[in-house]
């Protein structure tokens, strides 16, 4: 290793000039390992850099070849809930790889996640479909630090008008019929107050309903202020959702909903987010239904968005049935490691 390169250090979010850096060693480590993916808008990474996310606390060490940051480390740590989980993500710049600064900067991650008292910690590996050797070198280094697969998520992609108009009435349809007796409520751009604690049922729900493989989680418990938090971060970030929720009429409950994300322009993909039905309700065609009224809602309020993209584990197979009827196409896989301290 040459002698001018650092030890990791902490990085300083305050550092508008650092942060811009940083947000450059993502783009260029995206651009490299997963060429022809669309990548996080650089102001969506600034905001997520700078603010973090509500409910979770984020360190950052890097490091530099003289002023030049060419790795970095990020340990996202949950808070109240989950308090022995934490996540970790090690980037290399693609022109330092082979040097052992994956090593240094995963071994102090894994150190600083022990000092925390963290007992789960999450890694992921991203290649595109077809080009799994590609990673072999990170499986190597997360297996010889302990850590084991624990889950395989897909990341699918649709242009917004992929679906034939036929067939997409079909489906709707059959959907809405099948779900006869509940009613939809939707919004864009920001989630409505009145609408954040009927969500908050759901929200709880999240980290115990989708898959998680091997990974023992306990649902969370944050209250509406976390809501308010996370809209707050959107806003300012310029992110619009388009959001559809299924209520049950009789006991006045939200059951279900799905939601999109949408980047401030000229970004033209959205983002899926969660997609959710409660487990009593389930095998009644809500989630095709949900999905395609979200679609609509998006056509009609964002015709800048041209595609979408949406990430299932690979046992998930009721969601993926319905990313394969949606014409949803995988272009990248990212394998989740798990380590137990």
């Amino acid at each position: 290793m040459d002698f001018s390169v650092s030890a990791p250090v902490p990085f300083d979010v305050k550092d508008a000039s650092a942060v811009d850096d940083l947000i450059g060693l993502y783009g260029e480590c995206h651009a490299h390992d997963l060429p022809g993916i669309p990548s996080l808008p650089d102001h969506i990474r600034r905001a997520i850099i700078v603010e973090g996310n509500p409910g979770r606390a984020s360190d950052i060490e890097v490091i530099r070849d003289g002023s030049r940051i060419i790795g970095a480390f990020k340990l996202v740590r949950f808070l109240s809930d989950n308090e022995n989980l934490a996540t970790v993500d090690v980037l290399v710049h693609p022109s330092h790889r082979g040097q052992g600064l994956d090593t240094i900067l995963l071994d102090r991650a894994l150190n600083l996640a022990q000092a925390h008292s963290r007992s789960e910690i999450i890694a992921a590996v991203d290649y595109l479909v077809g080009c799994d050797e590609d990673a072999a070198a990170e499986r190597r280094l997360l297996e010889s630090r302990g850590f084991t697969q624990s889950q395989l998520e897909g990341y699918h992609y649709a242009d917004v008008d992929n679906i034939d108009d036929e067939a997409e009435r079909a489906y709707y349809e059959r959907a809405r019929a099948k779900a006869e007796g509940y009613e939809l409520l939707q919004w864009t751009g920001q989630v409505p107050r009145e609408h954040m604690e009927p969500l908050l049922r759901l929200e709880h729900m999240i980290l115990t309903e989708i898959p998680t493989g091997d990974l023992d989680l306990q649902a969370e418990t944050f209250g509406v202020e976390r809501s308010i938090e996370r809209q707050r971060l959107r806003t300012e970030a310029g992110t619009d959702v388009v959001q559809t929720v299924v209520r049950d009429p009789d006991s006045g409950l939200y059951v279900g909903y799905t939601v999109l994300l949408v980047y401030a322009a000229p970004a033209e993909h959205a983002a899926q987010g969660i997609t959710l039905i409660d487990p009593e309700h389930r095998g009644k065609g809500l989630g095709m239904w949900l999905k395609l009224a979200n679609l609509r809602l998006l056509r009609e309020h964002y015709p800048r968005v041209r595609l979408i993209e949406t990430d299932t584990a690979d046992v998930n197979a009721g969601m993926n049935a319905i990313n394969k009827k949606l014409g949803f196409a995988t272009r990248y896989y990212s394998e989740e490691y798990l380590k137990r301290a």
